[in-house]
Order: C-alpha cells, then structure tokens, then sequence
C-alpha cells in the first residue's frame, strides 16, 4: 500500500487459494483447501480471518472443516465464493455470515464470534444478502414440498435476528 505501493503487513496462509476483503477493507478473509492424505478422509479446508488496518500476523479467526461444507454439490462442485458475505453501512463491517444447509451463521466483527452462539435456522434457505444499508438481511427460500409449499422472501434485522417483513410467492423457481 501507500504511494509507493510497498508490502505493508504479512499474512501468513500457507496454500492460500482465494481472498475477498470486507467493504471498507477492514478485514481480510483467505481460503485454502487441502486433499487428504488418506483417501479415505475427506477433502478439509481453512478460512482466516485477519485485521487489515492492525497488521497482527496472528488471524483473528480461523475456520476449518470438511470441504462439503463450503463447496456447492449441485453446481458440479465448485466453491461458493465469497464464503462470507459483510454486511453495509456506516459502521463498517459489524457482522459477517455464512450460509449452510437450513441455517444461516452470523458474526460479530470484530470479536468474530457467532451472534447470541447460535444460528438462524431456516428450513431450505438457498439465497442471502445483506442491505447495503445496514444491518439487514434479505433470504430467499424456494418452493418446498414440490410447490405445495410457497417459495418465501423474509427481510432479517440484525442482531434482533427478528423476521421484519416476508412474502410467499407462489410459481416461482428462482
């Protein structure tokens, strides 16, 4: 950075395949995903989490699991980058989140740990983003029970996690 663009701070992430940077380039998250060893064990992969604006060489959060995890199936496997989405606003990046099988996980920044140290469970959730705005999330969840069941647009107040507004939509698909 700076005028001379010179190296300024290290992060220390060995493989390191992807990194994304919260809005206002607070924190920087980067991947990495390793093959077992054994090929009876599964495919495993890392995020950390870093403060940009401090330098510390140490993540301030790392995240580790199995790669099904973060990868998408049904698209051929790929991975479904940006894992974390930031939410918007004045305040900077308050919150970020993750979505996974029927629930969403949202953190707080900049202790980096999960709101209330539960998720928001939501039944067939496929979609979610944030208000540029502020600290409001908007999920879309698809037609259930093939169609018996309407597809549904719910707005999400955080850190309330208080379902504010949300809309059944009957026929549709995406």
């Amino acid at each position: 950075g700076g005028p001379e663009f010179t190296r300024l701070y290290r992060y220390a992430h060995p493989g390191v395949q992807l990194l994304d940077f919260s809005p206002r380039e607070e924190y920087l998250v980067t991947f990495s995903s390793q093959k077992p060893t054994n090929p009876r064990d599964s495919q495993s992969v890392t995020l950390k989490v870093w403060d940009v604006r401090s330098g510390r060489s140490a993540p301030l959060r790392t995240f580790e699991g199995p790669a099904q995890d973060y990868y998408d199936i049904a698209s051929g496997g790929d991975i479904q980058w940006p894992i974390f989405k930031w939410s918007g606003g004045d305040q900077g990046a308050q919150y970020f989140a993750k979505m996974s099988k029927n629930s969403i996980s949202v953190y707080e920044a900049p202790s980096m740990g999960l709101l209330d140290k539960k998720s928001i469970k939501l039944e067939g959730v496929e979609h979610f983003c944030w208000s540029p705005t502020g600290p409001l999330m908007a999920v879309f969840i698809p037609e259930q029970q093939r169609g018996n069941q309407p597809a549904r647009v719910a707005l999400i107040e955080i850190p309330s996690k208080k379902e504010i507004r949300q809309k059944q939509l009957f026929s549709v698909h995406e």
